[in-house]
């Protein structure tokens, strides 16, 4: 078969394409011989291979769910709520916690501030503490084990502190 070519380039372009496609052929032919003969991928096959493959990704990523949550459960199953105290001017500064929830009422400048709320809080029954981070010292209230007891405490100083809200430790 042969093409009608207007210009002489036109056909040497052609003729490498051909070459070079010619060459593909002779490489492909070495490294996979027959492809076509010993592979018969009908539609059917296609979609129980493609099921399998879908179905294996679910299982697997199951797995992994549960090997995480297993790694969850020993690791929380070995803290112990550890907290230390430093003593500043009288203040109790909480520095480290393990578990539970706190409601972050207010960040303060000056740490006379944080102590004035602090006493307040402390007269009105709650477990209030005072955390230094950088500059700046917050107001916490703790001892809750359960959002449900943290939300019902942040419910009711939400009219005193506007922004506060609930952390986990």
């Amino acid at each position: 078969m042969s093409a009608k070519f207007q210009s002489k380039g036109e056909k040497d372009l052609f003729d490498q394409l051909q070459s070079a496609d010619r060459e593909i052929r002779k490489k492909t032919k070495i490294l996979l011989p027959n492809i076509k003969k010993n592979i018969n991928l009908s539609y059917e096959n296609i979609i129980f291979i493609a099921i399998g493959f879908v179905m294996s990704c679910i299982i697997l990523f199951s797995f992994g769910v549960e090997k995480g949550k297993r790694d969850a459960a020993l690791t929380t199953a070995g803290n112990e709520k550890k907290i230390a105290f430093t003593e500043i001017e009288g203040a109790a500064i909480v520095e480290d916690h393990s578990t539970g929830y706190v409601v972050q009422l207010a960040a303060f400048n000056k740490r006379s501030s944080a102590e004035e709320e602090q006493g307040r809080l402390q007269k009105q029954g709650y477990r209030a503490e005072i955390r230094q981070s950088g500059s700046y010292y917050q107001l916490y209230v703790e001892g809750f084990q359960s959002m449900e007891k943290a939300q019902k405490a942040k419910n009711d100083l939400k009219e005193m502190y506007k922004d506060c809200y609930i952390k986990t430790l």
